[in-house]
């Protein structure tokens, strides 16, 4: 394993694509896996944690189940020898690294998203974390903080699903999560430059993870 800092830049590059992957099959197909669904949406709760890897290893299902959907859309989409590279989940990546960076300047919004979270913690508790409420109210935090910023994140997907209303405050509540882990990200070091020039680190690690 290669250094720390590398280690959690991985883990929450992985986060970011785990959502923006989420958010393509929701779009595509109106179906999310329940696993990495949850384990997105669990790391919103963790807004205290310790490190990055206390982040991710506090969802019910730890690191390399919760994050394996992410891990291996790293792969797909950082591997050049991959053939199955996608162009929406790289954009919807990339797009949330550099909301994030606008976010970032924008304490008021930092406070709608923290204050969001914490109101959610009641119904969570009723309901549960994958019930269409709880989802809702995440979905409603993005609408109220991260929609706000420019560009906006345009989804691209079959018409049927992105027009119904349960589809889209999924994708949202996952684009929350996915602004989780680019926050995440920058905090550890992250950012284009040096994913650019260490591709190969993240790939390495990653399959760690998937060993």
């Amino acid at each position: 394993m290669q250094n720390n800092q590398q280690q959690h830049r991985t883990l929450a590059l992985a986060g970011i694509f785990q959502a923006a992957q989420l958010v393509d099959q929701l779009a595509q197909t109106s179906m999310a896996d329940t696993t990495p669904l949850e384990s997105s949406l669990h790391s919103l709760l963790s807004l205290d944690s310790d490190s990055t890897e206390d982040v991710y290893s506090s969802n019910p299902h730890g690191i390399n189940a919760g994050l394996r959907c992410g891990f291996r859309t790293l792969g797909k989409q950082l591997d050049p020898k991959q053939q199955a590279a996608s162009t929406d989940i790289m954009r919807y990546t990339l797009t949330l690294a550099h909301l994030e960076k606008k976010l970032a300047r924008r304490p008021d919004l930092i406070d709608v998203i923290q204050q969001g979270i914490q109101a959610v913690q009641k119904p969570l508790q009723h309901y549960g974390l994958l019930h269409e409420t709880v989802i809702r109210k995440l979905a409603d935090i993005y609408s109220q903080s991260v929609s706000l910023l420019t560009p906006r994140i345009l989804i691209n997907g079959q018409k049927p699903y992105l027009s119904n209303p349960h589809i889209t405050e999924k994708a949202r509540a996952l684009l929350l999560a996915g602004m989780r882990s680019a926050v995440l990200w920058r905090q550890c070091g992250g950012g284009r430059w040096e994913l650019l020039f260490h591709r190969q680190r993240y790939l390495s690690i990653s399959q760690h993870y998937l060993k």
